[in-house]
């Protein structure tokens, strides 16, 4: 792959090329030659060897620029196509992907609860030791969701606080939770860290959301599709299908166990009191 006059790459002449190229220019240059000999002998013949050899050259050329160009032609339609193909391929995926299969666990996640007066370093310092991750969603009672706040912005707002410390000095380990989600250029992106949506939301609806949003980076599937809702834990939800499961299992043992009792049946009779077991196909 060479690079052209203008930087924009260019590709080489392959074999094809070359025949194509090396036919038209012996054409042209076989029948000029003949078309020049036939004159040269015998000039009355000029008009009419002009008019058969004209022809047959536009005809060559005509074909030949008509291959390059249709041919390039077809090469940029046929990458147009393909990108809309993969685009649309990548909607429709994304569009059968339910949002609560792919949700992070939150026993993988370092969640803390809204309460007044938490310290930014006391919440950094848990996030170091749990070693979940980068990302800290903040809980209301009942897990209703209320933001996300990463890692990178704390370190962020930390860092203009130290530039710009102000009269008196502020002290960084003495800074709030609430210092950050009330200062004037952080407020609203905290606000609109996150958005919610239903349990039967697909990644399509959730990139949408996302789109709409730029200060959006998480997404929480709750209950309602509301913030007033709590948020889905995958792992809970597992588990109650676990249990359901084990229990539709124990109910299924059961009823084979009763079904057995009941085509079998024993009696005692007899002064020994002797054990007689009938067999009954139909069941009772």
């Amino acid at each position: 792959m060479a690079n052209g006059t203008d930087g924009t790459p260019t590709e080489k002449m392959g074999h094809r090329d070359w025949l194509a190229m090396s036919l038209l220019i012996f054409s042209v240059f076989s029948v000029s030659a003949l078309a020049i000999t036939i004159i040269v002998k015998n000039k009355d013949e000029a008009t009419h060897v002009m008019s058969a050899v004209l022809p047959l050259l536009g005809s060559w050329v005509g074909t030949v620029l008509a291959f390059y160009f249709s041919k390039d032609n077809f090469a940029a339609a046929t990458k147009s196509v393909t990108e809309l193909t993969k685009q649309i391929t990548s909607q429709e995926k994304l569009a059968a992907i339910l949002a609560r299969d792919k949700m992070i666990p939150k026993a993988q996640m370092f969640t803390v609860p809204v309460t007044a007066g938490q310290k930014l370093k006391e919440i950094l310092e848990g996030l170091a030791q749990s070693k979940r991750g980068m990302r800290i969603p903040f809980l209301a009672q009942q897990d209703f969701p209320q933001f996300v706040i990463h890692r990178s912005a704390i370190d962020q707002f930390l860092a203009q606080k130290a530039l710009n410390p102000g009269t008196p000095p502020i002290d960084l380990a003495s800074i709030t939770l609430d210092d950050l989600i009330n200062d004037a250029d952080w407020k609203d992106k905290i606000a609109q860290s996150i958005a919610t949506v239903r349990e039967d939301a697909t990644l399509a609806d959730v990139k949408a959301i996302m789109d709409q949003n730029p200060n959006c980076q998480d997404v929480f599937v709750t209950k309602g599709g509301t913030r007033n809702a709590s948020a889905l834990d995958p792992e809970a939800r597992l588990s109650s299908e676990r249990r359901r499961c084990r229990k539709r299992n124990d109910d299924q043992q059961l009823k084979k166990r009763q079904w057995r009792s009941h085509r079998w049946g024993c009696i005692h009779s007899g002064p020994e009191n002797r054990r007689t077991c009938i067999h009954d196909p139909k069941g009772y």
